[in-house]
C-alpha cells in the first residue's frame, strides 16, 4: 500500500491556491482553442493560396490568347529607339512669338505716344 500524506492548509490559502489552479487550467484550454482556430486558418489558407495560384494562371493564359489575337501596331522608326520614360519637349511655336514682339512693339509705340503727349 502507499502511504498517505495528508497536510494542512489555511482556508484562505487553499482558496487562492485552487483559484489559480483553476485560472491556469481554463488559459490552457484557451490557447488549445486558439491553436485549433489557427490551424484551421492556416488550411483554409493554403487552399486559397491554391485557388488564388489557378486563377492566376487562368489570367495569363487568357492575356496570352488576346495578345495573340490583337494586331501589332506598327510603329514609326523614330520612336522605336527612343526611351519611354524620357518626356517629349514641346518646342515653342515661331508664331507664338511673332505675336509677343507685335504686342511689345505696339506697347512700345503707345507708350512713346503717351510720353509726347505728358511732354
Amino acid at each position: 500500500m502507499k502511504e498517505q500524506i495528508y497536510v494542512s492548509l489555511q482556508s484562505q490559502s487553499y482558496k487562492k491556491s485552487k483559484s489559480n489552479i483553476l485560472l491556469a487550467q481554463s488559459e490552457l484550454l484557451y490557447s488549445i482553442k486558439r491553436i485549433h482556430k489557427l490551424k484551421v486558418l492556416v488550411a483554409q489558407k493554403a487552399e486559397l493560396k491554391l485557388e488564388l495560384k489557378a486563377l492566376l494562371s487562368l489570367i495569363l493564359s487568357e492575356l496570352k490568347t488576346f495578345k495573340h489575337q490583337l494586331p501589332n501596331p506598327s510603329i514609326p522608326k523614330e520612336l522605336q529607339h527612343r526611351d519611354p520614360t524620357e518626356k517629349i519637349v514641346k518646342q515653342p511655336k515661331l508664331r507664338a512669338k511673332k505675336k509677343h514682339l507685335e504686342i511689345d512693339e505696339e506697347l512700345q509705340l503707345i507708350n512713346e505716344k503717351l510720353q509726347q503727349l505728358n511732354s
